[in-house]
């Protein structure tokens, strides 16, 4: 029995509990903090989205100011060289519409006036009045930017003075010198053709787009400034949540080690010497140091054995005694009675000591009992006070749920719905998360065995949501291929929920081999991205999408995914064709 039993734990002083509870304390704060991060990170995306939507409204009224100008000049001119009261009709209109006394057609920025024909049939609908002006004040822009919007809105205004004249000479009414009053006489078209197409009229024309121009030159250094300095705070965010994530697993990494240390192992020592006090050996000592609970408990326990040992001890010298003395009584009740009957008072006591000693080691084999048990109700105990944290985290949900709150019925079904769906993409954002820190690191690796890729698929839809599985139209082909099956699975999954998030309502999957390579592709019909999103489609934490009420995402799955295939020999790759956007990975065939 030389079991060697030494161990020697310090922590400070600190107890079990005290230590679990101030891990437990740091990796509460971790995951607040890391939910604390991915709502700024999601504000500072919304605060992008806002910046561009002003961008692009402020531009889309700029375009829409120099649209009027022009449409004034061509039904100007269309009523100089026809002499057709509809132009006429259609200029007054256009001035009305700008300056609100007109309801405003409906995407008026849009293609409007060239679409309306001789039979007057608008091509949309129209809403309420709305001076351009005061759009203009809605978007947000600022003072000196309306300054020159309102500078090209006065240049054109003169210049429909120039516009009325010329339309006034092929009515044949002049002004009398006086601009109070007409003079009626022949139409001078000659004079109308002059003033429309001018010198003069062409200097006016142009002199309207050089605010306009100053206005769109302003807003873009003014909203480029913005995104940027948004895009670099969601950046610093990123990182944020990405440091706070390994923390947090570092953590639990450290809470199972000293799990390890400052639990099992001291259970490990106590069940050893157990086994060897009831193989009888009550000298085998155990040697663990420590100041928590589990100190204190072997302290305990080590007393109780040597305890044991010497009653143990002190049982078998009395048990010699006693035969000795019972051989020596037997001798001596030969000669008298009365020695007889003091030695059989003396055996009487020795057997009452023997029971007592018996049922001290009795007693002592219980306690022991009592400690083994223990065991299994410490861990227990342990594993309650670990899950402690994360029940936490599930109190947040429930706190949606409340009856008490003043959310409607519709309301909490869609934050239900949403904790739901949010818990799954932050599992798969983790394990992104996990990826990307690892490829950059340089510690990313992957196996490379035979890959059956259409049961990779069948898996990755298995293991799926049904509205994910249903908006899967066809999976055609079959394929081989070398990878790491885990790795191939996590970028079907990537693949599949970016269509599914980003892509139209048909998506497919097809397979393919050819001699060098087999062929994964996710096809669907959705619009896809522009040409210069395509250069950044990859880049880690960058997102082509962001649409109000789709969900969005950390921009990770398609960087990792081609960082894995790459991994594995292969490729990932983004291409358009016949109106169709595909995603199709590569990995090299089996030969």
């Amino acid at each position: 029995m030389g079991l060697n039993m030494s161990v020697q734990s310090s922590f400070g002083g600190l107890s079990i509990r005290s230590t679990f509870r101030g891990l437990s304390f740091l990796l509460g704060i971790l995951l607040i903090g890391l939910f604390v991060i991915l709502g700024l990170l999601v504000m500072a995306q919304g605060d992008i989205r806002e910046a561009e939507e002003r961008r692009s409204t402020s531009t889309r009224l700029a375009l829409n100011l120099r649209h009027s100008s022009d449409d004034l000049t061509r039904m100007a001119r269309l009523y100089v060289s026809t002499g057709e009261s509809r132009y006429r009709d259609y200029f007054n209109e256009i001035v009305a519409i700008r300056d609100g006394l007109a309801p405003r057609p409906d995407r008026y920025d849009l293609v409007y006036w060239d679409l309306v024909g001789p039979d007057d049939v608008r091509p949309r609908g129209a809403g309420e009045p709305l001076a351009l002006g005061e759009l203009m004040i809605e978007a947000g822009i600022t003072a000196q930017e309306f300054s020159k919007l309102r500078e090209a809105e006065g240049r054109s205004n003169a210049l429909t003075l120039i516009e009325n004249v010329a339309m006034d000479a092929v009515e044949g009414r002049f002004d009398d010198g006086t601009g109070q009053s007409y003079v009626e006489g022949s139409p001078d078209l000659e004079m109308a053709r002059e003033l429309m197409f001018g010198d003069e009229y062409m200097a006016r024309k142009a002199a309207i787009m050089e605010p306009i121009n100053e206005f769109l030159e302003m807003l873009d250094q003014r909203t480029t400034s913005e995104v940027v300095a948004l895009n670099d705070r969601a950046q610093v965010l990123g990182w944020m949540a990405l440091l706070a994530s390994a923390s947090a697993i570092s953590i639990s990494g450290l809470t199972v080690a000293i799990v390890r240390r400052r639990v099992l192992t001291p259970l490990t020592i106590l069940q050893a010497s157990a086994t060897a006090i009831s193989a009888g050996n009550y000298s085998q000592p155990v040697e663990y140091a420590s100041d928590d609970e589990f100190g204190d408990l072997v302290g305990a326990f080590t007393e109780m054995q040597e305890r044991l040992g010497e009653t143990m001890s002190e049982l078998v010298e009395k048990g010699q005694v006693l035969e000795a003395e019972v051989l020596a009584r037997t001798s001596e009740l030969r000669d008298t009675v009365n020695l007889l009957e003091e030695n059989s008072e003396r055996l009487e006591r020795s057997n009452q000591e023997l029971h007592e000693i018996a049922a001290e080691r009795e007693k002592a084999r219980l306690a022991l009992e009592a400690v083994l048990r223990s065991k299994d109700e410490l861990i227990a105990s342990v594993s309650h006070e670990l899950r402690t944290p994360l029940t936490a985290v599930l109190g947040f949900a429930n706190l949606l749920q409340d009856p008490a709150s003043a959310l409607s019925a519709e309301d909490r079904t869609d934050l239900q719905r949403l904790i739901v769906e949010g818990g799954t993409d932050l599992a798969n954002i983790v394990d992104d998360l996990l990826v990307a820190a690892r490829a950059e690191t340089g510690t990313l690796s992957v196996v490379r065995v035979p890959v059956d890729l259409r049961a990779q698929v069948a898996q990755v839809l298995e293991n799926s949501d049904q509205q994910l599985s249903e908006r899967i139209r066809a999976v055609n082909g079959d394929g081989h291929a070398l990878g790491d099956p885990s790795r191939v699975r996590q970028i079907i999954r990537n693949l599949v929920t970016n269509a599914v998030r980003y892509g139209g309502d048909s998506i497919w999957i097809n397979l393919s081999v050819d001699d060098a390579v087999a062929r994964l592709a996710v096809i669907d019909n959705g619009v896809g991205v522009s040409a210069e999103e395509q250069e950044r489609l990859f880049e880690a934490y960058w997102q082509a999408h962001r649409d109000p009420g789709k969900p969005s995402s950390l921009g990770l799955g398609l960087s990792v995914s081609r960082d894995l295939a790459r991994l594995m020999d292969g490729d990932l790759v983004y291409r358009r064709e016949a109106a169709q956007t595909v995603f199709e990975l590569t990995l090299p065939r089996i030969t």
